[in-house]
């Protein structure tokens, strides 16, 4: 994905946004609230059974897509649009999941190539700056989104929960 205001590859070489699962959390008072760092330090397990990708919308105004996928008996739909405009800047995934998998964490993957110590936090009524990726902070927890940001560009995520690690922007949709 190429930001052609300032001519930069936002996703880091080699990779890919996706789905993981992380398989086998070790925490055993907490395990669905307590998400240990090895946990989301593994690489994770590509959901890459039975994809189905169709064009769902294409028109002078939006464009998406509609990639459907399986892991044994769980089904993900994603939908990634992209808007001309006003929000022709911004790429929309949204996740629809039907959940079966036990002992597992699913995580829509983000490798950007743009790197920082630190991310601004939406925490409902304000703001924080945080560090990321720590043997603490791995998993920062904030209202509705995280912006990573450099002198040149920023990248904004919308989410519930994400932790950072590796430079990878991993977002929670479930745990089971």
């Amino acid at each position: 994905m190429l930001d052609k205001r300032t001519n930069t590859e936002l996703v880091a070489q080699g990779k890919a946004f996706r789905l993981a699962l992380l398989l086998g959390n070790e925490s055993s008072e907490w395990p669905a609230w307590e998400i240990l760092k090895k946990t989301l330090d593994k690489p994770g397990k590509e959901i890459s059974d039975q994809v189905k990708i169709s064009i769902e919308q294409e028109g002078p105004c939006m464009a998406s897509l509609r990639i459907e996928r399986t892991y044994q008996t769980s089904k993900f739909v994603q939908h990634i649009r992209m808007s001309e405009g006003a929000n022709d800047e911004r790429i929309d995934i949204i996740n629809e999941v039907d959940w079966s998998t036990k002992d597992a964490v699913l995580k829509a993957e983000f490798p950007m190539s743009i790197k920082n110590e630190e991310a601004v936090y939406d925490l409902g009524v304000g703001t924080v700056r945080r560090g990321s990726n720590t043997q603490t902070a791995y998993e920062v927890c904030a209202q509705q989104w995280r912006i990573l940001q450099l002198p040149t560009i920023a990248m904004e995520f919308q989410f519930s929960t994400i932790a950072n690690t590796d430079g990878t922007n991993r977002m929670i949709i479930r745990y089971a």
